[in-house]
């Protein structure tokens, strides 16, 4: 056989009608054959997996009626149509659907008109990109959305807000808002929690605004708000209900709580960037206005998850001052024992629940959970100017007189005075009230147990001294 011969024999091969059906099945686009009025005359084995479609189905449909989704500009089709009839090849992207299913799934199509046969047909190359589309949508949510807590981000409220700056949305109101408490969630109870009041505080933002509402985390702890075509009476109005839902919203570890601002654009000469100033130094003035109250408000909340412990606060303090007194400590100091003695287990509000209510004996991994909560109440207490002055005791107060306490291990006098005052009727307490774990004694058992622990646990001098106040009584 000649080359010429060998030539032809393989391009019949390649040519023969079962060779080019396999070439066709293999094409990795799915490919449609219809004629000039759209009704399917063929299609390859990619398309019938692509579109979950039997062959012997195929050719009873139409491309645009049976295998495209509700959503697609249909307006667009009669110019699309007339192009490629007249040799145009057109490209665009369209939702194409499962006739099996009913899915929508986006699609690339390449449309091109070319004889067959004598007869004219539309091919049709169809490209599945629903996870190039998916991979563009998260792109371009991330690039304008804070990740932590969904929001929208500083560069998508700046773009929004030149966008809105014109005279047809006047009036145009911001408001912006900071987090009371973060500093102190994330430096006692950790990051984590941190990063969960941010995801709450922008919950409560998005149930009290408006769908058209633009609201944004603006920095770390700072949030923005753009009220378009919406005066002061409207800004306030949404403050108020977000002051609402951080009032309703359950103490997880401490209370949602927003310091808020708002300033309105009247007039189109009114320099957008002064409204916001105007709005930040509305915040900033309530924010020292209320700080007290909510820094109050923050510390109840966590001194309420002490009652889980049964704590006679007032007891406590009533036996630390009369301790105190007995001592010598002046008058003068009768406060700080009053203070120390309401806060001191403020930290086990980062105690889980049912660590503190276990019924039965803590595990060592549990202890060692337990015992960080002097540390967390110092850390507490020393965000809060108030508070200050007993967060040193608050550290110290589970510190032995043998240096065998936590967390520092001090020994005799390195541990504070008050300390060590408390250390003594907050025993006496726990011992006469008891824990799930272990039954309470009565008075005189109790001090007798105090008593066989002093120079060891306690300061022998204050437990001496304890012991002769209490069974004189």
């Amino acid at each position: 056989m000649s080359k010429s011969e060998e030539k032809n024999s393989v391009t019949m091969l390649l040519l023969s009608k079962e060779n080019l059906r396999t070439i066709f099945d293999r094409i990795y686009d799915a490919i449609i054959i219809h004629d000039l009025q759209g009704s399917i005359l063929d299609v390859n084995k990619t398309m019938l997996e692509l579109y979950k479609i039997d062959a012997e189905k195929v050719k009873e449909m139409t491309i645009v009626g049976d295998l495209s989704g509700e959503d697609n500009p249909v307006d667009q089709l009669p110019l699309i149509w007339e192009r490629v009839l007249t040799g145009e090849d057109q490209f665009f992207e369209w939702k194409a659907k499962s006739p099996s299913d009913g899915s929508i799934f986006d699609v690339e199509v390449y449309l091109t008109r070319i004889s067959l046969q004598d007869q004219d047909i539309i091919l049709a190359a169809v490209r599945d990109i629903s996870e190039k589309k998916k991979s563009e949508q998260l792109i371009r949510h991330l690039s304008f959305h804070d990740k932590l807590t969904g929001l929208y981000n500083r560069a998508f409220f700046e773009k929004e807000l030149q966008r809105l700056d014109t005279e047809r949305q006047l009036p145009l109101s911001i408001i912006i808002g900071d987090i009371n408490g973060l500093k102190l969630t994330n430096d006692a109870f950790g990051h984590l929690e941190g990063d969960e009041l941010l995801k709450r505080v922008s919950e409560a933002l998005k149930m009290a605004t408006r769908n058209e509402d633009i609201v944004a985390r603006w920095g770390g702890d700072e949030f923005a708000i753009i009220l378009s075509k919406s005066d002061t009476y409207e800004a306030v109005k949404i403050c108020e209900r977000i002051q609402n839902m951080c009032m309703i919203a359950e103490a997880k570890p401490i209370p949602l709580s927003i310091a808020l601002g708002y300033a309105t654009k009247t007039q189109e000469a009114q320099d957008i960037s002064d409204i916001i100033k105007d709005a930040e130094t509305c915040m900033y003035t309530n924010k020292l206005k209320e700080g007290k109250e909510n820094r109050q408000r923050i510390i109840h909340a966590l001194i309420a998850k002490q009652d889980a412990l049964d704590h006679n606060m007032e007891r406590i303090i009533k036996l630390g001052i009369m301790l105190a007194q007995a001592y010598g400590v002046e008058e003068s100091k009768m406060d700080h024992i009053k203070t120390l003695a309401s806060i001191h287990d403020i930290g086990k509000a980062s105690v889980p629940r049912e660590i503190l209510l276990k019924p039965s004996a803590l595990t060592d991994k549990e202890w060692v959970i337990v015992k960080k909560h002097s540390e967390v109440g110092y850390r507490i207490a020393s965000t809060y100017a108030e508070y200050a002055h007993v967060a040193n005791d608050i550290l110290c107060h589970h510190e032995r007189w043998d240096g065998h306490g936590y967390p520092r291990g001090l020994t005799g006098e390195e541990i504070p005075i008050m300390a060590r005052v408390l250390a003594i009727v907050d025993a006496y307490d726990v011992i006469i009230s008891g824990r799930p774990y272990k039954i309470a004694l009565e008075h005189k058992e109790a001090v007798e147990e105090i008593e066989r622990h002093g120079g060891s646990q306690f300061d022998p001098e204050l437990t001496k001294l304890f012991t002769k106040l209490m069974l004189s009584q």
